[in-house]
């Protein structure tokens, strides 16, 4: 183990190209199982002793001008929703990696965040269904099990993402433990001139939204979030249904995803809150003030999603 960690100090630094720092984040980004126990580099890289050999790297990655996108913090640029193809292994009916395939019937229209009120109202009623069934289950289980894991807006609510110059949206590339789809449609998104996007750039700003609208998901979170985090006591997340009536989308760069994702966050009161589920340069949407500004496209990886390749991804046929 120490010849690793002297390794961080004398081995050469790399010449970082736009590729080679994608695909480490790629590698990272998929990884972030937080659930699970950490990997035998995980926990090399987390020893203090590491730290200054690994701050080499760190003081590349900062002055790297292919990083720049990751302080990206304005979703009122061009963002794109991408709509991964079915799963094979799930609709034996889809074809892998065919540029003809992709979602079936898929409406433009329906690419938007029309639909995000009613989504709200149905997320709140179910997570307080979740948390009292959780209250039950911890009567016989003192110990809580594995069950609920996401803090993010609800799924039904669009996620859109920027782009990442030369390589495509960012969606395309970065997900949370991803499966990694072989194909996609990508939709050029536009925001109305007067939507509210509140930005989550530093942990205040998380526990801010969980101070300012909580939802008490102590019961449901005590096992996974606690097994994480080593952390007991009561959790809190965002009522997303109650933030939407103040926002209208709600935003986290990439740079603010590796600093707080998979960290407890102390949000008053002793509670505490997580970032979990999220995927990089992600914003969800609230409010119906979003939709579609141009025309679809087709986009396919040119092989299987074995081992990270940037490359692999291009567009295929537009619609």
């Amino acid at each position: 183990m120490s010849s690793a960690i002297d390794a961080f100090e004398r081995v050469p630094l790399p010449d970082l190209t736009a590729a080679l720092l994608l695909e480490a984040l790629v590698a990272t980004v998929d990884g972030a199982r937080y659930w699970q126990p950490p990997e035998g580099y995980d926990a090399l890289a987390s020893l203090p002793e590491a730290r200054r050999g690994l701050l080499r790297f760190a003081e590349v990655v900062a002055r790297s001008p292919h990083a720049a996108w990751w302080s990206r913090d304005d979703p009122a640029a061009a963002q794109y929703a991408v709509i991964p193809d079915v799963d094979p292994e799930v609709d034996p009916n889809a074809t892998r990696g065919d540029a003809g395939a992709g979602p079936p019937e898929l409406q433009l229209e329906d690419v938007s965040s029309r639909y995000a009120g009613a989504t709200m109202g149905a997320w709140r009623a179910d997570r307080r269904i979740i948390e009292q069934r959780s209250l039950r289950d911890l009567e016989e289980y003192p110990e809580g099990g594995s069950g609920e894991w996401w803090s993010s807006p609800p799924h039904g609510a669009l996620a859109t993402t920027g782009a990442i110059p030369r390589f495509g949206p960012v969606a395309l590339h970065l997900e949370e433990d991803g499966r990694g789809p072989e194909g996609a449609t990508v939709v050029p998104i536009g925001a109305a001139a007067h939507a509210r996007i509140c930005a989550i750039r530093e942990a205040a700003d998380w526990a801010a939204l969980c101070a300012a609208h909580p939802l008490d998901v102590s019961a449901q979170m005590l096992h996974d979030w606690g097994e994480t985090t080593g952390r007991s006591g009561a959790w809190v997340m965002p009522d997303w249904s109650r933030v939407a009536e103040h926002w209208d989308g709600v935003h986290l760069g990439t740079r603010a995803y590796l600093r707080l994702a998979g960290r407890a966050m102390d949000c008053g009161r002793d509670r505490a809150g997580v970032i979990a589920g999220w995927s990089p340069d992600t914003t969800f949407w609230l409010r119906d003030v979003v939709g579609p500004v141009g025309a679809a496209e087709r986009w396919v990886r040119s092989e299987p999603n074995t081992h990270v390749n940037v490359h692999a991804w291009s567009r295929g046929v537009t619609s």
